[in-house]
């Protein structure tokens, strides 16, 4: 259209020269003029018609995955001069997807605007000297991450619809998409382990101040701890057993290795291991355990032992930031943790690797005293139909001897794949730890 309608004028104008020259009249001749000049006068009063203009956006700092997040976008003529009929959007990134066109001041349809506006464009009709026009949009968050939003870009033609201006104000803010949580109420790891249906806080034998049970004295048991009057009425010693109290401490070990890293957009595998390990340190916190999570991406993910829920947001933050750009193997971050947990600690890893060292490094918990469950998420279903990768590398009969093998050391084995209920996936093991 543009195109068009500057061809239109030339040729006008050539016609009026033209005949202006074969008629001699004056008339024409100002016409001529008057035909050349309208659009190159249109065009220096367009050019400033986005000039004294300012925006302030307002919004908030965090959201969660799934979430509809509002921004508000303030925008004030600090110039002289009214300005008319001028668009208004912020640039977003494909994470954050329009959800819903907001308000702006109303325009009489016979106006219609000779710009085409971007996505997410309103449309301001005036905003005076020293007024504001306020306008809103809503955006669906669709991907974990930081995310920029703006800068702000306003958009505006000359009045014939021959020119298009842009302008770009303001800073770019920032939005922090956490990961979304599933709730996992018929999660357990393992016998013995943690049990969703329990409180994590259990009574064992040692040293305490609660009473457990009475039994038999058996060489080595403190003297001080004889029931002399049970003992005479038994005709045997008989010692006080104390309860010691102890707390699930929960290590939860995610991959975060640059090959760990499988699929598209959303569906990827790191994705869906990020939100696996904020809902079970959700799932223990909530059960009065303690929880640290670990991940080395492009930089070590660096979050305090959680002890409450009202810490849970530390731990989603930093899960927000972490990228899947590692080179840290997943075994190495196992055997690191390790090191540092006490005894009867839980280590889950969550990853897609099928690698003969990490099942090395889990048996090796064991012997630490430690209990382990792995989170196996199948590469393979997260590939395209045509991605001749997933034929190639037979991943499928791999998983299962891969199952099988850390079942074989003691470790408790849940299989999760795309498009899958995490939640119904998490409350029955693949496999049990022998």
């Amino acid at each position: 259209m543009p195109r068009f309608k500057r061809t239109a004028i030339a040729v006008a104008a050539f016609f009026l020269l033209v005949v202006a020259v074969i008629l001699g009249i004056t008339q024409l001749y100002c016409m001529f003029a008057a035909v050349v000049a309208l659009p190159l006068i249109s065009h220096l009063l367009a050019r400033r018609s986005l000039k004294g203009l300012e925006v302030r956006r307002e919004g908030p700092p965090t959201a969660t995955v799934g979430d509809e997040v509002q921004f508000r976008l303030e925008v004030r003529n600090v110039g002289r001069v009214r300005r008319f009929f001028f668009w208004v959007r912020d640039r977003l990134p494909r994470a954050l997807s329009m959800a819903e066109q907001g308000s702006a001041e109303e325009v009489p349809p016979a106006i219609e605007p000779v710009l085409r506006p971007a996505p997410g464009a309103q449309l301001v009709a005036g905003v005076g000297p020293g007024e504001r026009a306020v306008v809103s949009y809503e955006v669906a968050v669709r991907r974990r991450g930081v995310h920029p939003v703006g800068p702000t870009e306003l958009m505006a033609s000359d009045a014939l619809g021959m020119f298009a201006y842009r302008r770009m104000v303001g800073e770019a803010g920032e939005l922090v998409v956490y990961p979304r949580t599933v709730a996992l109420p018929r999660f357990v790891l393992g016998i013995g382990a943690y049990d969703a249906t329990a409180s994590s806080r259990r009574g064992m034998p040692g040293d305490g101040q609660e009473f457990r049970n009475l039994r038999e004295y058996v060489p080595g048991d403190d003297l001080r701890r004889i029931h002399w009057k049970t003992s005479a009425r038994r005709n045997k010693l008989t010692v006080v057993e104390l309860e010691q109290a102890y707390t699930l401490r929960l290590a939860i070990a995610v991959d975060l290795h640059r090959e760990a890293l499988v699929g598209e957009d959303e569906e990827t595998t790191v994705e869906y291991g990020i939100t696996l390990a904020a809902s079970l340190a959700e799932h223990a916190l909530r059960h009065g355990g303690r929880v640290r999570v670990y991940g080395e991406g492009s930089q070590e993910l660096v979050v305090p032992e959680l002890q409450v829920i009202e810490q849970l947001p530390l731990l989603l933050e930093g899960l927000a930031r972490v990228e899947a750009e590692g080179e840290t193997p997943i075994w190495a971050v196992v055997d690191r943790v390790a090191a540092t947990l006490p005894p009867r600690s839980t280590v889950v890893v969550i990853s897609p690797s099928t690698e003969a060292e990490l099942v090395a490094s889990i048996g090796r918990l064991k012997g630490r005293g430690l209990r382990a469950a792995n989170v196996v998420i199948r590469a393979d279903s997260f590939l395209r139909p045509d991605d001749l990768r997933a034929l190639e590398s037979g991943l499928g009969q791999r998983y299962a001897a891969f199952i099988k093998d850390l079942v074989g050391v003691g470790s408790t084995v849940y299989s999760v794949g795309s498009g899958e209920d995490l939640s119904a996936r998490m409350g029955v093991p693949r496999a049990l730890a022998r």
